[in-house]
């Protein structure tokens, strides 16, 4: 056979080295920053960096205290992971790689962020991030970690147990909808096989965890909170801890010598280079800087009655809202909330975790928050009466006197993703 010449046409994501490091510095949290800043200083003749005064600068050793504010939680789900992962992961690249995409994992455990995106950024093949992806999907605890739906979160959960069961992957791959319906006898039907079999699989399948990552309270990771929520004038306001990073700014030294006649042509080619490198990374600080203050002070404005009122007083909010509050967009809002912690009178808190959906998945601001709902619906079964439990009925009436408008159906899901039992389940007999 005679090989053959073919010509074909692929759209591709080219993110120039300037954008490439804007998006990086955008979605790092400020330890990571600092070290890049350190480390770019040490590159780059261009680059010097000064502390801030020392006023202004808070001591690394200060997070001790703070920590100790944090609530109590099982444990964090980024430091579980890079306990499994760093100990195989020898390429700094692959350590990259793996500590990126654990930064686009949301609160279920989904991946929340394209692995094309994140192999232009790291400058790497998409396969090998794909390979990191599957390693962390199957290989780490808990399994289905970093799954992009519920088919591949729930087939990594199989993988992991090395089940081998075709009849259950196939149901996961294709009939998901149909099992969720209780379509048992079409299921059967169109795999060829007995309703018992489906129906042993189905059992198999409810054992799996649609939510890997719930069991993990991400509203207090262990970071540096980079600004603090004070109460000023009897309004609530943000104070950036500018002391944290220190200041980056152009050696004027280095630039004015590129003006000498002396200098090699390739030498001061290179300089150019470097002069360009360092005037980037210059603006990719001051802008990450700038979108810091935008994003956390219309998150903390948004959601003031948190702060003195708690959990009940969350509002919706949506990434949309707040890029239509500072002007920025939703991908910038996102990395950010992603990146940033506050430290709050309620405790350190990710930026992230400001961010719901209404009930329904509604949007409306005079909407009560899920988080809200969800809490109020564990308050009121944590008090129950055991041999008398509230029925789903009973919890939307017990709701909408404390003005929350909730259907029957939405009190079902959020139970059921909370881990609470049916009333059955619940019911202690004497």
């Amino acid at each position: 056979m005679c090989p053959n010449l073919v010509l074909e046409q692929v759209q591709q994501i080219q993110l120039t080295p300037e954008v490439r490091i804007g998006v990086q510095i955008m979605a790092m949290s400020v330890l990571d920053l600092r070290a890049l800043m350190m480390g770019a200083a040490m590159e780059n003749p261009f680059l010097r960096i000064k502390d801030p005064p020392h006023d202004q600068h808070a001591p690394l050793e200060e997070f001790e205290s703070l920590a100790a504010r944090t609530p109590d939680k099982e444990s964090s789900l980024e430091v579980e992971l890079l306990t499994q992962l760093m100990m195989d992961l020898r390429s700094p690249l692959d350590r990259a790689i793996a500590r990126m995409l654990m930064n686009g994992i949301d609160e279920r455990g989904y991946l929340r962020m394209d692995t094309d995106i994140v192999a232009d950024m790291l400058g790497t093949h998409p396969n090998r991030v794909e390979t990191l992806l599957k390693k962390l999907q199957t290989e780490c605890t808990p399994a289905g970690i970093g799954a992009r739906s519920l088919q591949e979160c729930l087939l990594a959960q199989l993988i992991s147990a090395n089940d081998d069961d075709d009849l259950t992957r196939s149901i996961i791959e294709n009939h998901l909808p149909a099992l969720a319906e209780g379509r048992i006898q079409q299921i059967a039907s169109a795999l060829k096989t007995t309703p018992a079999m489906v129906r042993r699989s189905m059992d198999k399948i409810r054992r799996l965890d649609p939510h890997p990552a719930a069991r993990f309270d991400r509203s207090s990771p262990t970071a540096l909170p980079e600004a603090v929520v004070v109460r000023h004038e009897g309004t609530w306001a943000v104070k950036v801890r500018t002391g944290l990073l220190p200041n980056v700014m152009l050696d004027r030294g280095y630039a004015d010598a590129l003006d000498d006649p002396v200098i090699d042509v390739h030498a001061a080619a290179r300089m150019r280079e470097l002069l360009r490198e360092a005037q980037g990374f210059i603006r990719a600080v001051d802008l990450r800087k700038a979108a810091v203050i935008s994003v956390t002070n219309a998150v903390v404005q948004h959601q003031s009655g948190f702060f003195s009122d708690g959990i009940a007083a969350l509002k919706p909010l949506a990434m949309a809202d707040v890029a239509q509050m500072t002007g920025l967009s939703e991908s910038t809002v996102s990395r950010v909330a992603n990146s940033i912690t506050l430290d709050t009178p309620k405790g350190i808190i990710s930026l992230r975790y400001f961010f719901h959906s209404g009930v329904g998945g509604s949007l409306t601001h005079d909407d009560a928050s899920s988080l809200a709902v969800k809490q109020a619906i564990q308050e009121l079964v944590d008090t129950e009466d055991k041999r008398h439990p509230l029925s789903d009925a009973k919890l939307v009436t017990l709701l909408a006197e404390r003005g929350m408008d909730v259907s029957r159906r939405t009190v079902n899901k959020y139970r059921t993703a909370l881990g609470i039992l049916s009333t059955t389940k619940r019911k202690i007999y004497e």
